[in-house]
């Protein structure tokens, strides 16, 4: 029960945020051209709690997944077409303005939190550079069927060239389904292997069964834990589990999972020393093994000047949009599957996880999260930013308003896709969390933490 409360509240606090600066940015736009506002809501339907301030009524609803501002005569056919503090009364590039003003905020903030987080101090992985040596083949996964090996060197896959562990990882995380020539060097000679890139059935992504040769650092330990009273500490290099090394990051917390309530040896390099640590992970409400720990790659804090760090945070910025683009279009082209989204119980489970571990991880989550709204809310769906925008194009186009009455049907429909959208990842949500237990985890899939 404490699980379940502690993740709602992690969950309204990130997503009122959020919905607060997003709803905040079409507030002040609308305020700066002189249209009225009606209501400025955190959340969706019954009124709960609030006040009124001039022509505004600040409140919050019953249901914490939005929020919105209403602003006179947006949809009211009734509206007096003489008061000039009207939405409709306002030229159509400001009303743009303000639907854009919205998403703009989103992604001020994610760049804001981003710069924060380098100027001080963000971690500096040291990840293997240039192309992947595969470290581990699962049986019975694509690339065994295949014929890989480890100690392969994966030069390429197909025509692109492959430049470091992350761009093999995110590749083959899009190809799923998809016949993929992998261009391997094995004791000196150069081979073309094709493989079948599988469709991981819960997350939507590409599997190939391969586990890449990394090393993994204890980058935090909660206290009270079952790895904190066996002595892990920060910085400890994990090389074996039960006699075993681990090929992976996911490998390994995949093995804790499946492992709750038994003793687990870790053999762990600290310093000059070579250490053995018995662990006895602890059951989750899912019935997972747990020790506490997050786990990441070897790397250290680096500290960037003010203008140096703005730049960094404006890459990472286009870095995100491109991969969110891309997502979606790979989602429209039913490239990937559906399991790739994640809804509002999967956030509150992240950032509870996050939060665990100190602001650095909480606020990099809430600036992914914050780009990623305000790019979604651009796409050109009724209810949405985007589809306020497109409709205005539209006017533009014939030179004329559509009435009230035709922008109250689509908003209707827009409705309806977005409650459709909703349940569709809430209902995801709930197979990762409970029949997801026994899938297993992509091996190309980060997962940071366990």
């Amino acid at each position: 029960m404490m699980l379940v409360l502690e993740r709602a509240f992690y969950l309204i606090l990130v997503l009122g945020t959020l919905v607060f600066v997003h709803e905040f940015g079409h507030f002040l736009a609308a305020k700066f051209f002189g249209i009225r506002v009606e209501v400025f809501s955190l959340g969706f339907g019954p009124r709960l709690a609030g006040f009124r301030r001039g022509d505004t009524d600040y409140r919050v609803a019953a249901v914490p997944l939005g929020g919105y501002v209403k602003m006179a005569g947006e949809y009211d056919e009734h509206a007096d077409p003489d008061d000039p503090a009207l939405f409709t009364a306002k030229p159509r590039w400001q009303r743009l303005v303000v639907f854009f003003a919205g998403p703009a905020m989103n992604v001020v903030l994610a760049i804001v939190l981003w710069w924060g987080i380098l100027v001080y101090g963000d971690m500096e992985l040291d990840i293997p550079q240039g192309p992947p040596v595969v470290e581990e083949v699962r049986p019975d996964s694509p690339a065994a069927a295949a014929g890989i090996e480890p100690g392969d060197r994966i030069l390429a896959l197909g025509d692109l060239q492959l430049e470091s562990y992350a761009q093999y990882g995110k590749e083959v995380l899009f190809r799923p389904g998809q016949e993929v020539d992998y261009h391997i060097e094995r004791d000196g000679r150069a081979l073309t292997v094709p493989v079948h890139i599988a469709m991981d059935p819960l997350h939507g992504v590409g599997y190939d069964g391969i586990g890449v040769a990394t090393s993994i650092i204890v980058r935090a330990v909660l206290e009270g834990s079952p790895a904190a009273s066996a002595g892990v500490e920060i910085g400890d290099r994990i090389i074996g589990l039960d006699g075993h090394a681990p090929a992976s990051m996911e490998s390994l917390i995949e093995y804790i999972q499946q492992r709750a309530g038994q003793r687990v040896v870790f053999e762990v390099v600290r310093g000059d020393q070579r250490l053995e640590l018995s662990v006895v992970p602890q059951a989750t409400e899912e019935g997972k093994g747990r020790i506490g720990v997050s786990l990441g790659y070897p790397g250290k804090i680096v500290r960037y000047p003010p203008g140096e760090a703005l730049m960094r945070a404006l890459s990472k910025a286009r870095e995100n949009v491109r991969l969110l683009l891309r997502t979606v279009s790979s989602l429209v082209r039913m490239k990937v599957g559906v399991g790739v989204l994640s809804g509002p119980l999967e956030i509150a489970r992240i950032t509870q996880d996050q939060a665990q571990y100190g602001w650095r991880p909480l606020f990099g989550l809430l600036a992914f999260i914050s780009i990623n709204l305000g790019i979604f809310n651009l796409l050109p769906i009724p209810v949405l930013d985007g589809g306020n925008i497109l409709i205005l194009l539209v006017e533009s186009s014939i030179r004329r308003d559509l009435t009230p009455r035709i922008k109250e049907v689509i908003l209707q429909v827009g409705f309806v896709v977005l409650l459709t959208f909703a349940v569709t990842v809430i209902a995801l949500d709930l197979r990762k969390a409970f029949v997801g237990r026994s899938e297993p985890t992509p091996v190309s899939a980060p997962a940071p933490s366990e």
